[in-house]
């Protein structure tokens, strides 16, 4: 609902810098003008796209990674899904950062965070619902990753969360339900972190989203190279 290719700039440079590899930041449909499903086909049209025309943008055309943050990431995860469902494209990595995981606001850090740490469980409640077309698709596995019945045949995945941050506790257990499907995993948490401070890297006294780009730019060369 929030943001456009202007908002993630910043972001993509830096973690094209740290990847050492060409990042594409997809534009896609937005809500509530768009709902569930529009914006992650968007997604996995422009994943597609990239996957069969590497050549045409110089990159390499044996390899590919996903990733997103928030909302972001909840999208990477479908297109991942759909990715997997659909035969292909072949995906070789994806980062999701605090991701959007479930259409539901149960767990004890939505109740810990539910105000005062930027995002507030209030504000979840109406990007979910800008989202949705109606509280059925909440239940859908390409919206709600972790109502999907099997997690295998995934690519090995980086998941980030934060420890103050509403999102928290639905990326843990997207991690651990990763791990138990036979997914390659890393979950690294950001005890002292809230939700978007990936995006904060302009801030000089910010060290930890520094930091968590760096950790993910590793990553991402030890897989892809």
């Amino acid at each position: 609902m929030l943001g456009d290719l202007g908002t993630y700039d910043a972001l993509c440079r830096a973690l094209s810098n740290a990847t050492e590899c060409i990042v594409i930041s997809v534009d896609y449909r937005r809500a509530p003008e768009h709902r569930f499903p529009a914006g992650l086909e968007d997604c996995y049209a422009a994943t597609c796209w990239v996957a069969n025309n590497a050549e045409a943008i110089d990159a390499r055309p044996d390899t590919l990674a996903i990733a997103g943050d928030s909302a972001g990431g909840s999208l990477a995860f479908g297109v991942g899904l759909l990715a997997r469902d659909r035969d292909g494209p072949a995906i070789d990595y994806q980062v999701l950062a605090y991701p959007a995981s479930d259409y539901a606001f149960d767990t004890e850090s939505y109740e810990e965070n539910a105000q005062g740490y930027f995002i507030t469980r209030k504000d979840m409640e109406r990007f979910w619902d800008g989202y949705l077309q109606s509280e059925l698709d909440g239940e859908h596995p390409y919206a709600s990753p972790l109502r999907t019945e099997s997690l295998d045949r995934l690519p090995p995945t980086l998941v980030l969360t934060c420890g103050f941050d509403p999102l928290r506790d639905d990326g843990t257990e997207l991690a651990s339900r990763l791990s138990e499907a036979g997914v390659s995993t890393d979950h690294v948490q950001y005890e002292d972190m809230i939700h978007g401070f990936l995006i904060m890297l302009s801030d000089p006294e910010l060290d930890r989203a520094h930091e968590a780009l760096e950790e993910i730019g590793e990553r991402v060369r030890d897989e892809l190279q």
